[in-house]
């Protein structure tokens, strides 16, 4: 039996009742992303905001491919929107003020946004976060071609340890509503050394690991791999493979 106003209209389900009886047929991410859009929406829907939408981007693409993967899955692949938008264009290039967390307390200009965002987020935990499913997030990079007649792609997918400094464009992964920069893990030299020899490679020194990185030059930071910090220099995860390697063919 249908429930009606006292009018005599139909009362349909809102997507937020939906979305509590879709618990067994999508995955949690995906309601999780839907319930954010849908707050945020409730947040703005009678308020003067300024423009907002690069705050969200994650989200959005989130929505979009998880909008186009229930489509297939319920309605066959026929269905799919995919096949006819499959890449959106903007009309703005990225800056370094859209890339900082600052930027996004300075185009909210409603302090509800802000705490439902906060609150929204403060309890979920760190593997529903970093779904796919929940926010889409991605490195690219800006490329041209060498020479006329190739097919050149907007975007490059990249990991992250493939970055170089001297790219003309380099989109780090970081946490923007939580507001936590996804850090590097870093080696001081004994360490390296230390877990060299516990691998088996006991002939391999401090002496001979000062020798290996001046030899490679490794502390130009245009090679990215290791930084200083006050008086200590500390090396990144690639120059440890890199002496990984390096102990790999010499002590064989």
């Amino acid at each position: 039996m249908f429930q009606k106003t006292k009018y005599g209209a139909f009362k349909y389900w809102s997507l937020e009742d939906c979305l509590k009886k879709s618990k067994d047929i999508i995955d949690e991410a995906t309601i999780e992303n839907l319930k954010y859009l849908i707050g945020v929406r409730h947040e703005i829907e009678h308020s003067m905001t300024k423009k907002i939408d690069f705050n969200f981007t994650s989200k959005f693409q989130s929505c979009c491919l998880n909008f186009n993967e229930y489509i297939k899955k319920f309605f066959g692949e026929v269905n799919g929107v995919d096949d006819h938008l499959v890449l959106g264009l903007q009309f703005s290039e990225f800056s370094l003020f859209q890339l900082s967390t600052d930027s996004l307390q300075s185009n909210l200009c409603n302090e509800n946004i802000l705490s439902f965002i906060r609150d929204f987020e403060a309890d979920m935990s760190e593997n529903l976060y970093r779904d796919a499913h929940y926010a889409y997030r991605v490195f690219f990079e800006k490329k041209l071609v060498n020479h006329k007649g190739q097919a050149d792609e907007v975007i490059t997918f990249r990991q992250s340890n493939e970055y170089e400094k001297g790219s003309d464009v380099y989109i780090k992964e970081i946490n923007i509503d939580k507001t936590v920069e996804v850090e590097k893990k870093k080696y001081l030299p004994n360490q390296i050394v230390s877990l060299m020899n516990k691998d088996g490679y006991e002939k391999f020194t401090i002496h001979q690991h000062t020798l290996l990185w001046k030899e490679k030059n490794a502390k130009d930071h245009n090679k990215n791999y290791g930084c200083q910090i006050a008086t200590n220099w500390y090396w990144y995860e690639n120059w440890f493979d890199f002496v990984r390697k390096y102990c790999e063919k010499k002590y064989i």
